[in-house]
This record gives C-alpha cells, structure tokens and sequence, in this order.
C-alpha cells in the first residue's frame, strides 16, 4: 500500500466518528389525526324521515370510515360522505374512523330521532246533532307521545288521554275541538268544528188557506210546523180531515162548524212533544167584509191605486196593471182629488174610455148603483148584513147607473155585480186629501161566490 493511499484511509477513519453522530441525532416527526365532524339536520326536522349533512372537520388524517346506524348509506370511506337520510325514528350513533400511517381516531355521535307525527281524529255524534249532543272522539293520531284535548264549552272541557271519554255539548251553536300533540321535542295542533242545533220545541201555527181567511165553513188551511230541531211528525184532529198526518206541515179541512182540537207529536230522536191548540170553524155565510180600503184618486193611481180586485181581496197600482199577467180587477174607482167634487165608479171594461187610465185586457163588465133612486139598500142596511142573504134577491144590473158621478158625502153606499155574478156593497167612510195622493176610504162586503 502506497503513502497516498494509507493517507486518504486515516482521512476516513478520522471522519467517521463524525458520521455517525450526526445521524445519530435524526428523527422523523409524526402527524397527529383530529377526529370531528359537525351534523346538521335538514329544516331542523328530527321528525322522520330526517336529512341530515355531515360536514368533516377531521384534520391530519389520510383515510376515514364512517359508520351511520340505521342510516342510508350505512356507511362511507368518502372524506365527505354528505347526506344521510334516517326512516325509523330512535337513539342512532354515527362513528368516525380516522387515521393515516402513524395514528387512527375515533369519535362518536349520539343521534335521537323522533316519530314521524300525523295529528288525526274524527268525531261522531251517534243519533244526531241536536242538544243534547253526545260526542264520541277516535283518535287516529299516529307518532305523539302526549295529548292535550280542548273541547270548548263541552263537558269536560279538557282532557289529556290518548282516547278520551264521550263529551256532551248542551249550548247550541259552533264548538271548536282541538287537539294538540307532542313526539316530545315538537308540537302538532288539529282542530275540528262541530254544530249543536237548539233543543227540540214543539209548536205549530194554524194558518188559513187565501179564500178561507174568514175562518168560515167549508175551511182549509195549513199546520204550518214551527218545531225547533224535530225529525218526525204525527197528526191528529178531533174533526176535520188531514191530509198527511206524518207531513212536516199538512193541509186540514173542516167541513162543518165546530170547534176541534189539533195536536202535534213531535220527535227527534232523543225526546218526544205534544203541542195542541184549539181552533174554531164559524158558519158559512157566503160573505167576504173586507175594511179600510184606500182607491186613490186619478192622480194617485201609482201610489194608492184605483182599481179593486175582489179575488184577491186588495187594491191594485197602476204598477200592478203593468204586470205581464195583471190580476182580475173588478171595481174602478174615478175620482177627482183632493176634495173629490166628482166620483163614480166605473166597469173596469170602460176604464180606457176614462182617459186617465190604460185599456185593461180581458176586462169584465161590473155593474153599479153609483146613485140609488129610492133608498134600496142604506148603510145601516150594511152595518147590519151578517150574511150575503140581503144581496141575493137584489136585481142590481137592472139599476145599473155606473154612468152617474156622486160628489163627497159619507156614509155612502154603492151597490155592485161583478162579471161573475157576485153582488157587494161599497160603504165609503171617508174622503182624504192628500193632494196627488188623496184617496177614499171605504169597507167592502161581497158574497164569496
């Protein structure tokens, strides 16, 4: 070995005590894993079905398993697993697995999920809704884990069962039924309305028909039904004939004088009433007494009215007249207001001739005494008439002077035959100024047929 070579051993040797503690000192430094993520849960709904987002916050780590029970997914080795939906409500842990080549993690998380909650009940008032009602509730409510009811002005008014008791409602009208719910960490209200009709009332009103308002034999009339919160009906009648003895509101018919008794039973389910009233069936006379009337003068025709109408027993307007089916008029009365120095009656089929008044179609002939030449028939005659007796042998078509006028007088007295045959009389009582709007006033008897 050369001098240069033993030269350049001994450098070696000499440099490499100094190797060695230089690498000696070297150490390699570890990366530490921090295991945490955040959950937010969807519309902070925890009520299932839930969405929930995982957000990690993990720092340090390289791989990561996530484990979601009862979750979908149930797990993931994603760094951000993102959405995971829960179905079935319960107490859930998601655990996060997190590590790299030195060091693995662990954290939990405990989740609690409520039932989905459906607010739901129905109720039945098992024979009717008329006071007192009895109010059976079914509780169809599905997810609650407490109940509070309110049912208004019933009896009781509060309960917190699951499946409470009949409540009884005795105050008509609207009562509102509300049920409010918890699955513990949140709140569910329903409400219902139900309506409690008034408690049953009998009574009814005896009401004549149009042409028996006289209260004379033969009568008909109506058992108009007043009942308050009834169902069914039954009829009798000491006399008479009804109609439908189970109608709501039946026809009667008296064919002779009397008095009957009327009664009604009425039902409704829960109670049964009797009401009964008396009604009293006069004699037949064959005369209808019609008072106060008001024939206005002929420039009161549209206020008052000028024209009679024995059917129907009132006076008719010239409003009346312009009805496309005008009723029958059988007086007209001409007179010149307000002191009345002329009046007449005249047959409505002249009415046109007058001049003040339109042609009335169909019009009948009507006869009148508009000035009696002997005294045939007097007012206290009339006062007197209980019956149409005075006026069937009158011949009053063969006095007819319905072309003659009369100036204001009272008591007057003015004799008719209708197109029909019907004869009455006219007593005028008084004459009233009211310029434009003067009119007579005047009771009229007339036989019925």
């Amino acid at each position: 070995m050369t001098s240069k070579h033993m030269k350049i051993k001994k450098m070696i040797a000499a440099m490499f005590p100094v190797f060695l503690l230089f690498t000696g000192c070297f150490k390699e430094e570890k990366t530490p894993v921090n295991a945490d993520f955040a959950v937010t849960i969807q519309d902070n709904d925890y009520s299932v079905p839930v969405r929930m987002n995982i957000e990690n916050h993990t720092t340090g780590a390289d791989h990561y398993l996530w484990t979601f029970e009862g979750g979908e997914p149930s797990s993931s080795e994603s760094s951000h697993p993102g959405m995971v939906t829960y179905h079935t409500a319960g107490t859930y842990t998601i655990r996060l697995e997190a590590w790299n080549d030195d060091e693995r993690k662990t954290r939990d998380f405990s989740l609690v999920l409520d039932s989905a909650v459906l607010v739901a009940f129905d109720v039945d008032m098992p024979v009717n809704n008329i006071s007192p009602v009895e109010a059976v509730i079914t509780n169809t409510t599905r997810g609650a884990l407490s109940c509070l009811w309110n049912f208004g002005n019933g009896d009781p008014e509060t309960s917190q069962s699951f499946s409470p008791a009949s409540v009884i409602y005795t105050q008509p009208g609207e009562h509102i039924i509300t049920l409010l719910v918890s699955n513990g960490r949140e709140q569910y209200s329903l409400s219902k309305t139900i309506q409690v009709l008034p408690s049953m009332q009998a009574g009814f009103i005896i009401e004549p028909s149009f042409d028996d308002f006289d209260m004379e034999a033969p009568w008909t009339g109506t058992l108009s039904n007043t009942t308050v919160s009834g169902l069914t009906y039954m009829w009798s009648a000491s006399g008479g004939t009804i109609a439908d003895p189970q109608a709501e509101s039946p026809r009667i018919t008296f064919d002779v004088p009397g008095t009957y008794n009327i009664t009604l039973e009425a039902q409704n389910g829960k109670e049964v009433q009797t009401q009964g009233q008396t009604v009293t069936i006069k004699e037949n006379t064959n005369l209808y007494t019609i008072a106060d009337i008001k024939l206005g003068s002929t420039t009161a025709h549209a206020s008052v009215g000028c024209f009679f109408s024995c059917l129907q027993r009132r006076v008719l307007t010239q409003g009346d007249m312009s009805a496309p089916s005008p009723p029958p008029v059988d007086l007209v009365f001409f007179g010149m207001g307000p002191l009345f120095p002329y009046c007449r009656f005249v047959s409505p089929d002249a009415a046109g001739s007058l001049l003040v008044f339109d042609d009335i179609p169909d019009a009948g002939k009507t006869y009148f005494v508009n000035k009696q030449a002997t005294p045939i028939f007097t007012v206290a005659d009339f006062d007197a008439m209980l019956t149409d007796a005075p006026l069937r042998n009158l011949d009053i078509r063969s006095m007819d002077t319905g072309d003659q006028s009369f100036a204001a007088q009272t008591p007057y007295i003015v004799l008719f035959e209708t197109a029909s045959g019907r004869k009455g009389v006219i007593k005028i009582k008084g004459y009233i100024a009211e310029g434009n709007n003067s009119y007579i006033l005047a009771d009229v008897k007339v036989m019925k047929n």
